[in-house]
């Protein structure tokens, strides 16, 4: 079909885009429509040959998407890093069970062992000799030789001119596989095996260390587990025994296990327990963290019922140890000078304190502990008299009843 130019009437062939003769513009070009937005370019289809053609975009090499999707998990996984790194961890049985196992180290969990060590006798004597009429240590006795750590009793008599009978025991091998020094022990080791029934986060405010800040904590059930358990102390009759002579620990389908209240303190971003745990927070309050500019001007109080002007560090001090007193251990006196005379270390006793009791001078006496800031007053059972322990560092120590500082050694 012939096509006649609008602007000289020169007819033209069909196809043609100009006029042969002026050169006008036959016909106006197409519209082309828009592409949608948000969609992609159409993707060209196969010619009759079979191959693409080359107009339009050209493809992206695979690779380049590979490495792009790389990049982005790379980024997402980096975010997701940063995110948990800048958060503080919540604290759920697993973060509270490591940061326990992490601030309680062999030798405070020694400290508990010993808790499960009798000393009621002197283990070390042999024979054993016990009076008809103490009905009690007999009993106690005839456990042990349930237990067998003694052969039974024999009738002797004692000598002098107040003759008695005694019911002598003597002592088996086996007696020797759980005796250490004067102590029988019931289990070789303890260790931390779970942290439950976690309460609400709590935040207090206060001063520490001369600074205001905000300190946040949660308590949980942490519970102990003696470990080379004592085959012997699941014997019948053994174990209502021997366990009465402790405090806090229960024995059942054959495990020996202790449980008490901990407190746990975030600090540097970190759930943190043990006796540590308060001189890494005045450490970190001494850095300048945890200020809390709120509090500025205002007494310290921790809880409805603290006392106007009380620090955190006096009510926390005793809350970082087991048995709840900061005084577990063995204590051995420090060279001291007293009217001009030189006194050498060690001069006076050996104390060891345990959870519940006071040991000196091969005697035992179960206490009640009381902690007021770095003051620790025990009081023998039984008795209204007490004794009065000041805390001047974390292993140093002064008896207020006989002025001697001690040093912790173990």
């Amino acid at each position: 079909m012939a096509i006649f130019c609008t602007k000289c009437g020169t007819q033209n062939d069909t196809g043609a885009a100009f006029c042969d003769n002026c050169g006008n513009a036959l016909r106006p070009p197409l519209p082309t429509a828009p592409a949608p937005q948000g969609l992609p370019d159409a993707v060209p289809t196969a010619g009759a040959g079979g191959a693409l053609p080359t107009r339009g975009l050209p493809g992206r090499p695979k690779t380049m998407i590979y490495a792009g999707l790389a990049l982005a998990t790379v980024l997402v996984a980096g975010g997701a890093a940063m995110y948990f790194v800048l958060q503080a961890p919540s604290p759920t049985p697993a973060n509270l069970l490591a940061a326990a196992k992490a601030g309680y180290d062999k030798n405070a969990l020694d400290q508990e062992r010993k808790e499960l060590c009798l000393s009621n006798t002197d283990y070390r004597t042999q024979p054993l000799n016990v009076g008809e009429q103490d009905q009690v240590f007999r009993s106690f006795m005839d456990a042990l030789v349930v237990a067998g750590l003694y052969s039974a009793p024999v009738q002797v008599t004692s000598g002098g001119f107040f003759q008695q009978t005694l019911l002598q025991y003597v002592a088996t091998p086996e007696l020797a596989k759980y005796r250490e020094g004067s102590r029988l022990c019931l289990a070789k080791g303890v260790e931390i095996v779970e942290v439950t029934d976690i309460q609400k986060i709590h935040t207090e405010s206060g001063e520490l260390k001369g600074r205001n800040v905000k300190v946040t904590s949660v308590r949980g059930q942490m519970t102990l587990q003696a470990l080379d358990v004592a085959p012997w102390l699941g014997k019948p009759g053994v174990s209502d025994v021997l366990m009465g002579r402790l405090t806090n620990w229960s024995y059942k389908n054959k495990k020996l296990e202790q449980q008490h209240l901990e407190n746990f303190v975030l600090v540097d971003k970190r759930w943190t327990a043990g006796p540590d745990t308060l001189a890494k927070l005045e450490n970190s309050a001494a850095n300048g963290k945890y200020d809390d500019k709120r509090a500025q001007g205002k007494s310290s109080k921790i809880g409805e019922n603290a006392e106007p002007g009380a620090g955190i560090g006096s009510k926390l001090a005793g809350m970082f140890s087991f048995g709840g007193h900061p005084l577990k251990g063995t204590w051995r006196s420090m060279a001291t000078k007293q009217m001009g005379v030189e006194l050498p270390a060690g001069l006076a006793p050996d104390i060891i304190f345990t959870a519940d009791a006071m040991e000196s001078g091969g005697g035992s006496t179960k206490c009640d502990f009381e902690v007021d800031g770095s003051r620790v007053t025990v009081t023998p059972k039984g008795q209204s008299q007490s004794l009065i322990f000041v805390m001047e560092g974390k292993d140093i120590m002064m008896a207020k009843a006989v002025g001697l500082r001690y040093e912790r050694v173990k």
